[in-house]
């Protein structure tokens, strides 16, 4: 996973295994990636909500407001 800073904020890329390019996760995304246990999931903050979405999905869902 790397995150890369733009205007507005950041957005995290990542890479799998066997892939040439980098695919981007969720929206835009201001820090703090973690993956779950499992792997199955990468956890983000995105404008104070905390924010969870697997890997190849696009839709992030909201775990916890401010």
């Amino acid at each position: 996973v790397v995150r890369q800073s733009g205007p507005g904020g950041g957005r995290l890329w990542i890479k799998r295994r066997g892939r040439l390019r980098a695919e981007p996760v969720g929206g835009n995304v201001l820090g703090y990636p973690a993956f779950s246990a499992d792997g199955r999931w990468l956890s983000f903050v995105d404008d104070g909500r905390l924010k969870k979405v697997q890997p190849g999905e696009t839709g992030a869902t909201t775990v916890a407001d401010r």
